[in-house]
């Protein structure tokens, strides 16, 4: 997760670099595969099987696991290295996981809205931001901060992409 640096000389940006490369790869790893499982455009699927509430539960549970065995790893190798760091591992790897669920809820919502570059903008711009800018950066790496925040918004974003869903056209 990104954090303030200890040096207030260095820019925020250039000392989150690997959280931001974390996130991109969590972001880049699942290759739109749930969102195929969520909008398939198998014609045959519609009749045989409607797509529901349940299709979407299904597919929230998909992202929501993905994240959190993504983030486990990290935790787990974390833990191994700094076993005495729980109290701000656990709650940063809670963050990292609601961060990358909300970035990939993005990018899904835009592109059901058949707009998928601007979702990848919105993903980067919100991420960047957070980890660029000093202020909003310590503010949101307390636990008490950033972790309300990210449920917050991966709730408001997993509506959105349950309301593009509900008005998915077959095609």
């Amino acid at each position: 997760m990104a954090r303030p640096s200890d040096d207030p000389s260095a820019p925020a940006l250039l000392t989150n670099l690997l959280p931001i490369a974390f996130m991109t790869t969590a972001v880049a790893l699942p290759l739109s595969g749930p969102l195929d499982f969520l909008a398939s455009p198998d014609y045959l699927v519609y009749v045989r099987r409607p797509r529901t509430v349940g299709h979407f539960v299904a597919y929230l549970v998909m992202l929501v696991l993905y994240c959190a065995m993504l983030c486990g790893v990290e935790l787990a190798v974390a833990l191994a290295i700094r076993p005495t760091e729980t109290a701000t591992l656990v709650p940063g790897a809670a963050c990292a996981m609601l961060t990358s669920l909300t970035l990939i809820l993005i990018i899904d919502a835009d592109h059901l809205a058949e707009v998928t570059a601007y979702g990848y903008l919105a993903a980067i711009t919100l991420y960047a931001m957070v980890a660029a800018v000093s202020p909003v950066l310590v503010w949101f790496a307390q636990p008490s901060h950033g972790l309300p925040l990210c449920a917050l918004l991966a709730t408001i974003f997993s509506g959105a992409v349950l309301l593009l869903f509900s008005r998915l056209e077959i095609r």
